[in-house]
Parts: structure tokens; sequence; C-alpha cells
């Protein structure tokens, strides 16, 4: 067990599983919003769709009218003016959750109950409160200045939730029937009734800050409700919600239009630039006439607050352009794929090729990755309109590189240089080759940096595989050193020969002898080895066995040698009588 726990193979690929797992996981997203941002900055500028405009409510119109919240008379006046402008549709980006001014409210109600006196002299004062509740009641003003214009659609805010919340029974008037179980789960505060029902429509607007990827569609106590700007385009576009639906592997259709989305039917907003070319107009000046209809008629006119750090309403009004221009990014489904994919290569790469480069070539190599994989995530954002989050990948290629570096840096300070401990390993490497050790020679050899000399030393130890007939690891060593020195002199040759050597069948009837007879065949192996003989060439064979031409390494004279595969012809007490009249005429045959 502490061998495993020492064994930095396997620490390595722990951790190149685990970042893989990470990226796949859409882990880490701060950076990747970070190299979003970035991308945003490259973009060009884009000039926002003509039919959008925004009403904002800043900080001049806090002080001339008073703290926020208003009267919703104030809001009521806001819609009767832009209807009288004749807009498209108004998207109030508002909270109306809550109801106005309900504790006065309800003490005139009492009041009105109390004075309820046929007295006359209690004529004027009902006739006051009278005045005073409809003064108060600025929800029915602004619910009746709703219907009246048919064209209003309403905000819901909200926020991602951790959990979607179980289904409720009976759906909100404004939910979709359709399933959209991909879409996140939100927690909502709906419009009163008193509103909703009066309103054309009522969307989600998210309450959150920052680069984030907008909903089109989110999933609110079981039920399906669709996004504010989503309504709003719908709307200006004349088309029919009833027609909203939901793509196999993200899209959201509208009408005969497909919206490309991410699996959880979100989309990006495109160029920061586009935040202030919509064109904003204040609430003094729309209800004062400062402005002319003629600037607001026909568009979707968005309302909401902008005295605020990063306004939802801009942001909303920025994403109906885009869905108006279809000028919206995406995350394609399998982009978590792509990114768990080049996580894992760029961990393969730092843990087996960049040790064997030399300093300059590695840096070299790193750098060239680095700006493919940045060039892979900004070139499709900015011609395709599609983002591939790979900031992670790019992340560990800098810090896994510049921690080797290190770590090569400060053991060469202590001493031990990359270099010299490979040069220790191929030195150790040939002591074990020198003791027939060949399996161990070649892990010390897997050990060293590429060099000729490493070359010189695996075909070597490969010949030496050929010599003892062992093709298969000869095979395996040469190989290797096709990875080392792809172009080292005879060894595409080599690998031929013995590729052949392995898918011939054997011609003879004994396997070892016709095993033998083929590697003499093929000119550009190493001569097999008997013992201390070196076969030349094959003489002759009869029924039984095969005599080759040998060299005898030591003093250099030729030999005859004659084979027989005994165990191929013979079994049991036959076996031995023929091995011992084997060896008689062998003995024979030396005296003569």
């Amino acid at each position: 067990m502490l061998a495993y726990l020492k064994n930095k193979t396997l620490w390595g690929w722990a951790l190149i599983i685990a970042l893989a797992l990470f990226a796949l996981l859409q882990r880490g997203m701060g950076m990747e919003s970070a190299g979003y941002r970035v991308g945003e900055a490259l973009a060009p500028y884009r000039a926002a769709d003509p039919q959008v405009a925004v009403v904002g409510i800043g900080a001049a119109d806090l002080r001339k009218y008073g703290p926020w919240p208003w009267p919703r008379s104030y809001l009521a006046k806001l819609v009767d003016d832009l209807s009288n402008d004749k807009v498209e549709v108004a998207a109030l980006a508002l909270d109306f959750s809550a109801p106005q001014n309900s504790q006065a409210l309800d003490y005139l109600t009492q009041i009105k109950a109390l004075a309820a006196d046929p007295d006359e002299n209690l004529q004027s004062l009902n006739a006051k409160i009278d005045e005073a509740h409809g003064a108060l009641d600025t929800d029915s003003m602004l619910a009746a200045a709703v219907l009246r214009s048919g064209h209003v659609l309403l905000a819901a805010p909200g926020d991602a939730a951790s959990t979607e919340a179980a289904p409720v029974a009976g759906s909100p008037s404004f939910a979709l029937q359709i399933d959209a179980s991909a879409a996140p789960a939100v927690e909502l505060k709906a419009p009163l009734p008193l509103f909703a029902h009066a309103a054309r429509g009522v969307g989600y607007l998210s309450e959150g800050q920052g680069m984030r990827a907008l909903p089109l569609l989110v999933r609110s106590d079981g039920h399906t409700i669709a996004s504010l700007a989503l309504l709003t385009a719908a709307a200006q576009e004349d088309v029919d919600t009833n027609t909203i639906g939901i793509r196999s592997l993200g899209g959201v259709t509208l009408g005969s239009g497909t919206i490309a989305t991410d699996r959880h039917l979100q989309v990006l907003l495109r160029g920061g630039a586009e935040a202030t070319s919509v064109p904003q107009y204040s609430f003094d000046d729309v209800i004062s006439g400062a402005v002319q209809p003629e600037r607001l008629a026909g568009k979707a006119v968005l309302v909401g607050r902008t005295d605020g750090p990063a306004p939802a309403v801009l942001r909303e009004a920025r994403l109906v352009s885009g869905l108006l221009a279809s000028d919206l990014v995406s995350t394609p489904f399998w982009a978590w794929a792509v990114r768990a994919l080049l996580t894992l290569l760029v961990g393969l790469y730092l843990m087996y090729l960049m040790p064997r480069l030399s300093t300059v070539i590695g840096i070299a190599v790193s750098a060239f990755l680095a700006v493919v994989l940045l060039n892979c995530e900004y070139v499709p954002l900015l011609s395709q309109s599609l983002w591939l989050p790979l900031i992670l990948p790019v992340m560990v290629l800098v810090a896994g590189h510049a921690l080797l570096w290190t770590l090569n840096y400060l053991r060469e300070r202590s001493g031990v240089s990359r270099t010299a401990m490979s040069e220790v390993n191929r030195e150790y490497g040939l002591a074990l080759q020198a003791l027939s050790r060949f399996d161990q020679a070649l892990a010390r050899f897997r050990q060293c940096r590429p060099s000729p000399q490493l070359a010189e030393n695996l075909m070597s130890l490969g010949q030496e595989h050929e010599r003892g007939r062992r093709y298969s690891q000869a095979l395996e060593v040469y190989y290797f050193l096709q990875q080392v020195s792809p172009d080292h002199p005879g060894l595409a040759e080599r690998l031929e020969h013995l590729r052949q050597l392995e898918s011939t069948p054997t011609l003879t009837r004994g396997s070892t002898a016709g095993t033998l007879s083929r590697a003499l065949a093929s000119g550009g192996l190493q001569k097999p080895m008997l013992g201390r003989y070196e076969l030349v060439q094959e003489l002759g064979r009869g029924a039984m066995g095969v005599v080759y031409l040998g060299k005898d390494a030591k003093i250099g004279r030729q030999v005859a040698i004659k084979t027989m595969a005994l165990a191929d012809e013979f079994q049991g007490a036959t076996l031995k009588d023929a091995h011992d009249r084997f060896f008689r005429e062998a003995e024979t045959a030396g005296r003569l």
C-alpha cells in the first residue's frame, strides 16, 4: 500500500482525472466569466436593435418625485402616456408583488364603515373619505391603466434557487403549458393577481448582478415561466406565446424561429458596448411630454430603475435587443465535454511529454498550445456567437508548466538536473542490458530524455532481442525508439521485417525451425543465435530436421548445425530414445 502512495504516476493520473471532472461539472466558472469578459472587450461594437428603448427611473427622477417606492399612480400615468404614444409593448421591470398603501386603505375602510350613518352632518365626511380612498388606492389606478393599455407586460422578480421547490397545485395564469425540466429553478415574487390579470403577460426578471447566463425559461414551483425579455420580444414581433417550445439538447422555438441556447435554455449577452447603446429616456421627460411620441411609437419600451449599479432593466433591454436581432451567444451542450477532454489532454502533455523536452522547446510548445486553446475560445465567440469555456485548460497548462519548470530549476540548483538523471538512467539501463535483464533495461531507457545516444542504445537492445529470437520484445523496443527518433537509420526496415515475420504462418513442421528459416530469409534483421553460434544460412532439410551453416562467434570458424524439433515428432518413451540417438549422432560427428 505504501508503494502505491509513493507512486508519482498514480498521483499524476488522479490529479488529471480530478481536473477533468472539475471541468465537466462546470466548476471554476469565475475564471471562465473573466475570460468571457475579455471576449466581450474584443468584440466589435454592435448597435442595439432600433425597436428597443428604455424609460429609466434615475437619480434625478427620485430627487424630483421623492424616494422609492413611488405611489403607483405615477406609474399609471406613465402607462397611459406610453399607450398614447402608441408603443408596441411596455414592459414594467419593477416589483408588484405586494400591495401599496395597504395600512392606510385598511384604516380608511374602517372609518368609512363606522361613519356609514344616515345623519346629514356626516355627508361631507363620507364624501371626503370616498375621495381619500380613491386617491390612496393607487393599485387599482395602475391596474386600470394596465388594462386600458392592453400592451403592458409585468415582471416577476426573482433569483436562482438552490433546489426546485415541490410542485404547487394550480398553475399561475402566466405559466406556460410546456415541460422545461432543464431550465434553472428560481424563486419568484409574482405580481398581485390584480395586476397579473390586467397585464398582457408576466415574465421572470433576474435580480442577480454580474456576468451570467440569462435564462429564457425558468422553473418555479413546478411550473414553466417565460422570461420578461422573451415575452417582450414575442410581443414586439406579434408572436403568440403559445408557440414557445423547447428543442432537444438546447434551444427555444418562438413562432417559426429558433433561439440557440445551452442545455439549460440560457443565453449570453454579446458585446459590452451594447449596454449603453439602447436609447434611454428619463421618467420625467416622458410624463412631462419632453419626449416626442414618434420616438417611442411602435417600439418595445422597458421601464425600470437605473439609479443603481448594473440595472436589471438595462440588462433586460440588451437581451430583448439580442433576441430581436438574433445576436446572442450560446454555449453548445457539448462544450463542457470538450472542456474536460482538453483539460485531460493538457494534463497528459504536462505529465508525459513536457518532461522530455528541453527548456526552450518546452516553453515554445506550451506557448503554442496556450495560443491554440485561446483561439478555440475566442474565434467561435467572435465569429459564430458560440462560447467554448476553455480558460480552465489554459490555466492548467500555464500553472502546470510553471510548476514543473520551478521543480526542475530547484532540482538543478540542488545539483541533480534532469539531464544528469537521464544520463544516470541510461547508464543503468546499459548495465542491466549487459546482465541480460532486458525488460528492466528498457524500463530505465523509458525514463531518459531523447538523445542520439539513447537512440543507439535502443537499437542495440532491439538487435539483442533479434539475436535471441525474442521478436515481440524487439518490436516493443523499436516502437519506443520510433517515438524517440522516428527517422533513425534502418528503423523502418526492421519494423517492416519484424511485422512480416510475426504475420507469416509457419511453413515447416517444426515451429522453431520455421521461425529460424524466416528470420534468416529476412535480410534486414540480426542473424539468430543458437548458444554461441550465429546462424548464417539454411543448408538443407530432411524429414525431421534442418541443417544450417553457422559461425562460431568466439573463434570465427564455420560449423554445420543440425536442428530437430524432437517434441513435435515424438512423445513419451520414444521421445527419450530419439533424444539419446540424436546426441550419439552428435558425438560421432564430433569424433569425425
